[in-house]
C-alpha cells in the first residue's frame, strides 16, 4: 500500500486522505474500470470543508478570485508551468460559468490557491481463466474394406475447466485540490507565512483510472469540484464523457479560449 504524503510548498498542508481511505477507493474504482460502457464515466470522490462564520451558504455570486497553482507527481513538485497555466484557464472559464469573475491578486475577493498532479498504485485481483483440457494420444487398432489389420494415433481432450488466478494491474490515483483565503489574506500565503485566519474553504476531488494521461482526467475532477464548490461534506460524483461541463472546457481548449491564462 501506497502512503502519499504530497504537501502544499506554500502552506505545508497535507493533500492526501488516509491511506487506507484511499485504498478502499482504489479497489471499489478498478473494479469499475472492468465493465463495459458505451460512455466513458469517472467516478469521482469529494471531500470540503468551510469556516461557516465566513461562507456559511456559500460563495456569494459575483465575487472575485484570484488563482495560483502547483502540480505533483508520485509525490514530487513538477515544473509544469504551461500545464498550470491551461489549468487557471480551466478554473476561469469554471468560475465565470458559476457566476464568479477572476481578477488581479490585488484586487480579489479571494485567493485561490490548486494543488493537483497523480500518485501511481500497483493491486492484485483475482481473473477468472479458461483452462483447457489435457489431451491424450494412445493407439488404436482398425480392420480397412480388404480386411488388413492396421493402427493409428487416436487423440482425445478433456473437459476444461475455469479458475481465478491472481494479475496485476496499475492504476493511477488522480487529485485536484482547492484552498481559498479570503483576499486580505494573500499576501501572507504568497510569503509563506501562516494564514489559518483567512482560510475559508477547501476542496478536494480524486479518482483512479488505468492511464497515466493527467490532462484529460482533470477536467473531471474540476467539474466535480464545481459541484460542490462553496459547501461541506464528503460525496462521490460520477461524471460522464459527455457531461455539459466537460464538454465546455474542452471546447474553450480548441478555439483557443484558454490561451495559458493567469500566472503572468
Amino acid at each position: 500500500m501506497f502512503r502519499m504524503n504530497t504537501i502544499c510548498p506554500r502552506n505545508n498542508i497535507k493533500l492526501c486522505e488516509k491511506p487506507a481511505k484511499i485504498t478502499r477507493f482504489i479497489i471499489l474504482t478498478a473494479a469499475s474500470l472492468l465493465m463495459p460502457g458505451c460512455v466513458r464515466r469517472i467516478q469521482v470522490h469529494t471531500n470540503t470543508y468551510l469556516d461557516s462564520k465566513v461562507i456559511s451558504n456559500g460563495f456569494v455570486k459575483n465575487k472575485t478570485f484570484a488563482v495560483f497553482g502547483d502540480s505533483f507527481v508520485d509525490g514530487v513538485r513538477q515544473n509544469d508551468v504551461l500545464a498550470t497555466k491551461e489549468l487557471v484557464g480551466k478554473i476561469k472559464v469554471m468560475l465565470e460559468a458559476s457566476g464568479f469573475e477572476v481578477t488581479e491578486n490585488s484586487m480579489a475577493d479571494y485567493f485561490l490557491l490548486f494543488n493537483y498532479g497523480c500518485q501511481s498504485h500497483t493491486y492484485t485481483y483475482n481473473a477468472l481463466r479458461y483452462i483447457p483440457g489435457q489431451t491424450y494420444t494412445s493407439n488404436a487398432t482398425f480392420i480397412n474394406q480388404y480386411g488388413y489389420y492396421g493402427q493409428c494415433n487416436k487423440t482425445t481432450t478433456g473437459s476444461g475447466s475455469y479458475t481465478y488466478v491472481p494479475e496485476q494491474r496499475i492504476v493511477y490515483y488522480k487529485f485536484l485540490s482547492f484552498y481559498i483565503y479570503d483576499g486580505a489574506g494573500w499576501e501572507k500565503v504568497i510569503q509563506d507565512q501562516k494564514a489559518s485566519s483567512s482560510h475559508v474553504w477547501f476542496g478536494t476531488a480524486s479518482g483512479i483510472d488505468e492511464y497515466a494521461d493527467l490532462r484529460s482526467f482533470l477536467d473531471f475532477l474540476l467539474v466535480a469540484m464545481f459541484r460542490v464548490f462553496g459547501s461541506s461534506g464528503t460525496i462521490d460524483i460520477g461524471i460522464y464523457e459527455n457531461d455539459g461541463s466537460v464538454k465546455l472546457l474542452r471546447d474553450a481548449v480548441k478555439g483557443n479560449e484558454i490561451n495559458l491564462l493567469g500566472l503572468k
